[in-house]
């Protein structure tokens, strides 16, 4: 966690003025920086790129959740509750705000907290969608100084979320009758994101230290 802030600050040097559209299967589309990455690794795919300012990253969960009990809004809400309470934990984040709120007439939890960096703090702004039985999330991670150019950023690529027509409520709640409570799914899932996320910035901070010493 401690060079937290030296990944920042190598990314800011790194602008992407054209953004690319990809899609992760027949429900959701969203437009990345051209220049991103894609990686297959504990039962999640995650895509990471720079921005202007920090860097974003996607995930969604590769097979089909079947152990999410997840059968009306009360229980999705407590999955998403479940969900950002793990990934907070597992990075020892201090809570900001948290709130749901709608994308396309879509269920999302939004998470901002703050986690231990080097000089100074990281924000993690963390969006959590679970849809026909995946977990989507869209995470931006920036240094603690927030300028308004990233605000721009961000719901330039926030705005981009596409998802299939004719999606309801019930295309939010789980398919498979399963006994498993909603909320302690979420934390476990919610643990798996923190631990991919942290292999991506171990991987980014050992590239560039080889990099500067080649």
């Amino acid at each position: 966690m401690k060079q937290l802030t030296l990944l920042f600050t190598l990314l800011s040097l790194n602008c992407f003025a054209q953004n690319t559209k990809y899609k992760f299967d027949e429900t959701l589309s969203i437009e990345l920086p051209k220049e991103h990455s894609i990686v297959d690794t504990l039962g999640l795919r995650r895509i990471s790129a720079p921005l202007n300012i920090g860097n974003i990253v996607i995930t969604k969960t590769i097979e089909e959740q079947i152990e999410t009990n997840v059968f009306d809004e009360a229980q999705l809400q407590e999955y998403y509750k479940g969900y950002q309470k793990g990934f907070m934990k597992g990075c020892k984040g201090k809570a900001i705000s948290e709130e749901i709120i709608k994308i396309n007439n879509v269920i999302v939890s939004k998470s901002v907290f703050a986690m231990p960096g080097n000089d100074e703090s990281i924000v993690v702004e963390n969006y959590v969608i679970y849809l026909k039985d995946h977990t989507y999330t869209v995470g931006f991670f920036l240094p603690n100084n927030i300028e308004s150019n990233f605000n721009k950023e961000k719901q330039k690529i926030l705005s981009s979320i596409k998802f299939v027509k004719g999606l309801t409520i019930e295309d939010q709640f789980n398919s498979h009758d399963e006994n498993s409570p909603a909320g302690k799914a979420g934390q476990i899932t919610g643990y798996i994101l923190f631990i991919v996320v942290l292999i991506f910035i171990i991987w980014f901070i050992v590239k560039k230290s080889k990099a500067k010493w080649d």
